[in-house]
């Protein structure tokens, strides 16, 4: 029983990343001119193709442990921790765009609630072992 609820979480925070994320509140598709006169995509832009990959190894992971019953607690830890950076800017991640109108901030959203759904999950294997 608490193996399915922890699995309904993992699936859940793939369908609110997925969904929120990728398909309701997509990064916009703007672009920048530099200075020397080339066009670049804004730093939303990446934070985006960063957070589908990060959703893709999510699933892989997902049904990793499914099919082999052995989940790996240290990958799952590391890309419910990177969902939430990536939604920061610093100078490793992009982050969202600085313009708090931007559509881009929904998407951080929605990659910060998927990336705590996923870390929660885990915590909750965590607990419910030691008990």
């Amino acid at each position: 029983m608490k193996t399915k609820i922890q699995y309904v979480l993992k699936f859940v925070s793939l369908i609110v990343g997925v969904g929120g994320g990728l398909f309701f509140y997509p990064v916009c598709s703007k672009t920048l001119e530099l200075a020397n006169g080339n066009m670049t995509h804004m730093q939303c832009y990446y934070m985006g193709k960063v957070g589908g990959i990060l959703l893709i190894c999510m699933f892989s992971h997902i049904i990793d442990s499914l099919a082999f019953k052995a989940p790996n607690r240290l990958v799952s830890f590391s890309l419910g921790v990177l969902m939430l950076l990536i939604t920061v800017s610093s100078p490793i991640f992009d982050g969202p765009c600085a313009n708090l109108a931007m559509a881009c901030h929904k998407t951080a959203y929605c990659f910060r609630v998927s990336g705590i759904l996923y870390l929660l999950s885990e915590c909750m294997s965590i607990i419910m072992k030691e008990k």
